[in-house]
């Protein structure tokens, strides 16, 4: 027996030792991306590996991997197909993302959960996650949080990061299930420990320290320990987490959780400033240099790290770059240049800087006097979120023009939009791919998996629609218009794990606090998500129009198709519009409008009773995965 066992073995070894080697395709960690090869000689390897060995599966797998990365849809699906009823898990997966998302055959939603099973009881990993995201958003079969976390916790088994953290973040937002700190904590451990990581850490999983971390720095779920939060920062910080490394600097830095030290501080620092998304780091670094803190004091070198974090579109930056002509340090004064600078940050949305171009205006200082734009600005400014010294400032300002402006003046000052040609330049100059195609901007949000809900008008006359945020970009077709309430639905091609959830129960009253949120201003306000604040100042529209309701909080064009969310987070509307000539004038479509349209047409949604107020921030980063920019191109 132990003879003919050593044979079988020697065979095998014999198959595989002259099998050809360049027949391999593998996958990158997070099992949806193929690590990079020259696909035309892998087809042509694997074609002839299956020609000496057809009953191989894994070359039958690789062949099918090879002709979906050189997009031969129709190629891929024969070969997994064959490798699938074989019981190759992988080629299981990959059937069944073919038959979800209709890729080389028509899109079957059964089907593909048919596959997804196979695979998913064949113990792949991937399969076993899908299974959870489906189940967790009801995406073609009924949502049931029990069978997501079965499937969840399934595939944790294998130790793969990626799910490890899904499970944290499940327990950590309480959205789906209770909230449970101590669940979610020793999840994120178990990925921070754990090798097997999508970003491909060899060290655990750097996302998760960073989490960890975070839930110590600020005492959730476990009691506030800076040192322990400092240990865990400094492991993904090691791995080259972009903010770690700030935090590291930011910890020595302030002495919190290390003993205080700016050279340190400002190494790490520097550090963090090599990576993407690192115009605070270069602002702080800018900030070192002028006060040398932790490095020799140099102006010059002050402005330039100033300079680069403008890059980026920091309005921070270009205030202080204002600041640094102004003063005439590391480089030679000049108003005019101050003024620019402080504008630049204006036309970002930077509330105080909006009343410094006003103050400039009025006091004609870096620019000709003008009134009437000294008044629109700061107009602007008080429209917004201001904290009580900057109100206080920009009302004294405010009050003195009105002093010296005429009635006519002031009656131009009020139509005059200081943003307008902000506007104009928003909506006209972007050109993307086609030079003759024109781009328009609004904002979308998750109503459920695939399902994004915005205005008619954002949408409306689109040869190409793209749905971005960070970390997020796919294609959208329209599925739904309803051109009378200005209401949209698109179905995206990419699935997204998080959507908003509408209110239940008692309705929004006038005086409630409510919250804006989107992409205003498109480009010009940077890549990220915006927010503003204020209340339901009526529940009717114009003409008293029951469809809709106004609000004293701040819209922007941009801001169109965007979610309006009461104090716990939930939708209570969907942003329609600002009256320009009536800058506190601003309108959304009741919440209850847009369910029915969402019901009209066969969409589920969730819904949650309004209970407990939260804090803005925790609600910006909870509401900020569901909610997208839209580009229409036209």
């Amino acid at each position: 027996m132990k003879k003919i066992i050593f044979l079988i073995l020697i065979t095998f070894s014999l198959v595989y030792a002259i099998a050809p080697k360049n027949c391999t395709v593998k996958k990158n960690s997070d099992s949806n991306t193929f690590k990079a090869i020259d696909a035309n000689k892998t087809i042509k390897s694997c074609t002839e590996a299956i020609k000496k060995y057809p009953n191989n599966i894994q070359y039958m797998y690789d062949l099918g991997s090879a002709y979906n990365i050189s997009k031969k849809s129709k190629e891929a699906f024969h070969w997994y197909m064959k490798a699938a009823k074989e019981g190759h898990a992988s080629a299981q997966y990959s059937i069944g993302g073919m038959y979800h998302y209709g890729d080389a055959i028509k899109e079957d939603k059964k089907e593909a959960m048919v596959w997804y099973l196979k695979s998913a009881e064949n113990n792949d990993t991937s399969a076993q996650r899908q299974l959870g995201n489906i189940y967790q958003y009801g995406v073609g079969v009924k949502k049931n949080i029990e069978t997501a976390l079965k499937w969840y916790k399934k595939a944790a088994e294998s130790n793969d990061s990626l799910v490890l953290i899904e499970l944290g973040d499940l327990y950590y937002e309480g959205k789906e299930v209770e909230t449970d700190y101590t669940e979610a904590i020793n999840w994120y451990k178990k990925a921070a420990e754990s090798n097997n990581t999508w970003l491909g850490d060899t060290d655990g999983d750097s996302l998760a320290q960073r989490k960890i971390a975070n839930m110590y720095y600020n005492g959730i779920g476990v009691k506030k320990d800076y040192k322990h939060a400092f240990q865990w920062y400094m492991r993904a910080a090691k791995q080259g987490d972009y903010y770690a490394l700030g935090s590291i600097g930011y910890m020595y830095d302030n002495g919190v959780g290390a003993t205080k030290n700016h050279k340190k501080a400002f190494a790490w620092y520097m550090k963090a400033a090599k990576q993407r998304w690192s115009s605070t780091a270069q602002l702080t670094i800018g900030d070192m240099f002028l006060s040398g803190r932790g490095v020799k004091k140099s102006y010059k070198k002050a402005m330039q790290w100033y300079m680069k974090a403008t890059v980026d579109g920091d309005p921070r930056a270009m205030v202080q770059v204002g600041f640094m002509y102004l003063k005439g340090w590391g480089v030679k004064k000049n108003n005019k240049k101050s003024f620019e600078w402080v504008l630049k940050a204006a036309m970002q949305g930077d509330v105080n800087s909006q009343i410094l171009t006003g103050s400039s205006y009025y006091e004609g200082d870096g620019v000709k006097k003008n009134y009437i734009k000294a008044y629109a600005w700061l107009n602007l400014a008080l429209s917004s979120d201001l904290d009580e010294a900057a109100r206080a400032t920009a009302t004294d300002i405010f009050h003195l023009l009105e002093i010296v402006m005429t009635p006519t003046q002031i009656a131009l000052a009020q139509e005059y939009d200081p943003l307008d040609k902000i506007k104009k330049l928003d909506s006209n100059s972007k050109m993307n791919k086609s030079k003759s195609e024109q781009s328009f901007t609004g904002t979308g949000f998750f109503v459920d998996k695939s399902t994004v809900l915005t205005n008619n008008h954002v949408i409306k006359n689109c040869n190409r629609i793209e749905l971005i945020r960070k970390g997020y970009k796919s294609t959208a077709k329209v599925k739904a218009k309803d051109s009378i309430n200005d209401l949209a639905i698109l179905e995206a091609d990419k699935l997204n794990n998080s959507s908003l959830k509408f209110r239940a129960g008692k309705g929004i009253r006038i005086g409630d606090d409510i919250i804006v949120i989107g992409y205003p201003l498109g480009e010009l306000l940077g890549s990220g998500i915006k927010l503003t604040t204020g209340n339901v100042s009526a529940l009717t529209g114009l003409i008293n129009d029951t469809t809709s309701m106004q609000l004293t909080a701040p819209v922007q064009p941009g801001n169109s198709g965007g979610a309006l969310l009461d104090s716990s987070g939930n939708v209570v509307g969907v942003i329609v519009a600002r009256l320009k000539k009536e800058q506190n004038v601003n309108l959304a479509i009741k919440a209850n409008v847009a369910q029915m349209f969402l019901d009209i047409n066969n969409i589920d949604y969730g819904a949650s009773m309004s209970k407990d107020k939260k804090d803005v921030a925790d609600i910006a980063d909870d509401a900020k995965h569901s909610i997208v920019q839209i580009i229409c191109y036209q």
